[in-house]
């Protein structure tokens, strides 16, 4: 029997600046994810939902993702990402989460909104455009660990 993995931490600071990032870039993603309406998410809510992805994410894999601002690259990272596509990210050790996010492949949220796409459509989107994502250098150095088994 497998030990089950720990869930990571977020430092304060850093899950105060990526849920504030999240309900103002990202106005009603999370909440509409989580169904809350009529109100912004909470920064307990957020952190619950990258727990939860976490624990059930059916793809892991590692990677070094490009950074926008420079052209450069972040430090290796564990990407996780489940049935929803949201997506979190931690250290190499897995004990600190950086980011936690959902993804819309360079859409908006209200037009990659996917009602009534099956979680196995999701899955395959999601693999299709890492692929894209390694060609293009957008993310390097990926070591695929759960997940990808059909490719």
């Amino acid at each position: 029997m497998q030990p089950t993995p720990q869930t990571p931490l977020w430092d304060v600071a850093s899950l105060r600046r990526h849920h504030r990032k999240r309900t103002t870039k990202d106005a009603g993603c999370f909440e509409e994810l989580l169904g809350v309406t009529g109100r912004t998410i909470t920064e307990a809510e957020y952190e619950q939902r990258s727990r939860d992805a976490f624990a059930n994410a059916w793809a892991e894999f590692e990677g070094e993702g490009g950074k926008a601002s420079d052209h450069g690259y972040y430090e290796p990272a564990v990407y996780f990402v489940d049935d929803e596509l949201v997506v979190v990210i931690t250290d190499l050790a897995r004990l600190r989460f950086t980011t936690c996010y959902h993804e819309h492949f360079d859409q908006s949220h209200s037009r990659s909104t996917s009602a009534g796409v099956s979680s196995g459509q999701r899955r395959l989107r999601f693999r299709d455009q890492l692929k894209n994502d390694e060609r293009g250098k957008m993310i390097i150095k990926v070591r695929r660990i759960r997940g990808f088994s059909d490719e």
